[in-house]
């Protein structure tokens, strides 16, 4: 019975004696080691273990766990792998007789398909980590694409603004002394026309002359609208390019909402000055001691772009105002207990509160409730006078390329196309849409032809109940493409952003400064020098960093060491040495001489070195530059292409305190 059990069973068995000899097999024993009964009596059915197994057979016998054996067949060498079973019978209880009992089952096509699995899985792992790391080179690849063509492009805009705007200063400073010359002759021969010495006559070149000089104005207006037109589209192609490479990010920081709103408002006073638009605001309903952790550069370029849009599509109609009103919609606390709607586009003038006034009760019962968790989300609106848009226009305006057509039987004198257009890429919208979602929000549009649009948009913000805001400078935005269009504060000492904050925004100088501007570019240099120089500073040009460097280490190498700048401005990508390098290697030498210096001296006043205030100037503006920036040692960080203002700005805040750029300190 044992025999015949033994023979259809799908294991391997086999009866051992006590000193581990082949008794009985199985043919399924015999087939897995390879061997005939006849083979495995005479060499032993050892001679199918593998030659490196140190393992003697009692060993494998005595041990009742199941364990993994490998056995080498001798008559083909193939591996076999199987799972190990020994029972030790005793044939008497009074006695050592005993017999072993063996039990293998062939486990080689489930041990192949195992490593056949792991090696799929590792394969698949391998092309995973290949394709990310493709991915990232890809990623990596276009930024450094977008940057060369930001570089590119923007480096000959800067040229094609500030000459064309040389220009047309010149020839209106010219028209204007040919009118005064045109002036004193005509006065001069009136009188001598009165005096009978001469007849009164007109000089008929002069009117040629100031009509050449109109039209070359006119000319060069046209060069500046079309240069900044392009600087627009150009901004909004590579806004787009990261938009959809993935790199644009957000940058949570503090912010104190309120301020920002009315920073932003600020920067386009003047603007709707000009086309004599009324700019109204409404922002009574926040709170001006809450701060907030979000994105106020994304902020500040979403709510910069509907100005922009609503103050150029008011500013022909008869009735002229922009009114801009924030307030909270949504809060995570309040909610908590009574479900509130979410922010979207289809319910947000539905759901939302449509005035502040019903959002601020909900607020005021908040006062006392303290969850970093919470989210708030708010709501700012953007309401014109202007042309309006047709239905069909208002579905499709946040699609790409897309803008408002004039509607059918519309007066053009009310509609124009050109107006609508603005001669836009169609993208400053689509762009906004992608930023508000990134912040949490949705973005909509309500319109009358004739009557005017009212954008809105909504973000999510936490409350910041710790730290102290960030506050954005007055000149500091972004346009509607991402690109910051002034200046990028980049986070300095308590005492220089007082004092940038409290500088005076007007272009006087009090105090000339001699300013050291490294630059490649001859063009850009000459624009610079001309700036500087027209108002009332000293400019030396540096070729590259490291001449920058060596003008800069001839002063600190002095006894005591001294600066011969008040200021730095320092392109970024340069050949010899780049602008971040030669900013490195400027705060070393500072800090070199510092040490030195202070541990040398035997009075106990000294003079210690405050470091010279760096202005990065570069045609790139992503978070990467201007963190890269900050690293090295620049305290400011001015985008290409630049306005004059945005420079004598500069100036005036970063020298504003110690034209020396040195200080007197008591040692204890």
């Amino acid at each position: 019975k044992f025999r015949t059990l033994s023979e259809v069973a799908p294991v391997g068995i086999c009866q051992m004696d006590d000193e581990a000899n082949l008794v009985y097999a199985n043919d399924t024993f015999l087939k897995i080691i390879g061997m005939t009964m006849d083979t495995a009596q005479d060499l032993g059915w050892t001679a199918a273990l593998p030659s490196q197994a140190n393992i003697s057979p009692l060993e494998y016998l005595s041990s009742s766990v199941s364990r993994e054996v490998q056995f080498v067949r001798p008559s083909d060498g193939f591996v076999v792998w199987t799972l190990f079973q020994s029972k030790c019978v005793q044939l008497d209880q009074h006695d050592d007789d005993h017999y072993y009992v063996v039990a293998i089952v062939d486990m080689t096509e489930q041990n192949r398909l195992e490593q056949e699995r792991l090696e799929a899985i590792e394969h698949a792992e391998a092309e995973q980590r290949q394709r990310a790391a493709d991915a990232e080179l890809y990623r990596h690849q276009q930024e450094i694409f977008i940057d060369m063509i930001c570089h590119e492009i923007r480096n000959p805009l800067n040229g094609i603004i500030h000459n064309a705007d040389f220009l047309l200063s010149d020839l209106r400073q010219l028209f204007e002394y040919l009118l005064e010359e045109k002036h004193e002759l005509v006065q001069k021969t009136s009188a001598a026309a009165e005096a009978g010495t001469m007849q009164a006559q007109n000089d008929p070149g002069a009117g040629t002359v100031q009509e050449q000089i109109q039209r070359s104005v006119d000319a060069i207006d046209a060069i500046l609208i079309c240069a900044k037109h392009q600087q627009v589209i150009t901004n909004d192609v590579l806004a787009l390019s990261k938009l959809e490479s993935g790199l644009v990010r957000l940058h949570h920081t503090s912010f104190n909402l309120r301020s920002t709103l009315d920073v932003i408002v600020q920067m386009f006073l003047a603007e709707a000055a000009v086309v004599d638009v009324r700019l109204n605001v409404d922002f009574n309903s926040l709170d001006i001691d809450d701060n907030y952790i979000g994105d106020p550069h994304r902020l500040s370029q979403v709510l910069g772009n509907l100005l922009s849009n609503s103050i150029k599509f008011t500013s022909t109609c008869k009735k002229r105002e922009v009114t801009v009103t924030a307030w909270l919609v949504y809060d995570s606390v309040i909610s908590s207990s009574s479900p509130s709607p979410s922010p979207s586009l289809s319910s947000s003038i539905l759901k939302f509160p449509l005035s502040p006034s019903l959002s601020a009760k909900k607020t005021n019962n908040n006062n006392n409730i303290d969850n970093k968790d919470a989210t708030y989300t708010f709501k700012i609106v953007v309401s014109d006078t202007g042309v309006g848009m047709l239905p069909d226009d208002q579905s499709r305006l946040f699609l790409r390329f897309s803008q408002a057509a004039q509607p059918a039987g519309s007066s053009s004198a009310l509609y124009k196309p050109q107006q609508h257009h603005g001669g836009g890429s169609g993208l400053g919208l689509f762009i906004s849409k992608q930023l508000v979602q990134l912040m949490g929000g949705d973005i909509g549009v309500t319109s009358e032809v004739g009557k005017g649009s009212t954008f809105f948009f909504t973000f999510d913000v936490k409350k910041d109940r710790s730290a102290a805001p960030t506050k954005i400078a007055p000149t500091t935005g972004e346009n509607i493409t991402g690109e910051p269009t002034d200046q990028i504060l980049l986070p300095l000492s308590a005492s220089a952003s007082a004092s940038a904050s409290s500088a005076s925004m007007n272009n006087v100088v009090t105090i000339p400064r001699r300013i050291l501007v490294v630059e490649d570019n001859i063009v850009n240099q000459k624009i610079l020098k001309r700036h500087l120089e027209t108002a009332g500073h000293v400019c030396v040009i540096a070729q590259n960093g490291l001449e920058a460097l060596n003008l800069i280490s001839k002063g600190l190498d002095r006894t005591p060491p001294s600066y011969d700048f008040d200021l730095i401005f320092m392109d970024m990508e340069m050949p010899v040495m780049g602008g971040l390098e030669a900013t490195r290697r400027i705060r070393e030498k500072e800090r070199e001489v510092h040490i030195s210096f202070s541990h040398t001296t035997t009075t106990t006043t000294t003079t210690i070195l405050s470091p010279i205030p760096i202005v990065g100037l570069s045609g790139n503006a992503r978070q990467e530059h201007i963190t890269e920036a900050q690293e090295a040692g620049m305290q400011l960080f001015i985008v290409k292409p630049y306005q004059r203002h945005e420079v004598l700005d500069v100036i005036q805040k970063q020298t504003i305190t110690t034209p020396a750029s040195s200080i007197e300190k008591t040692f204890v």
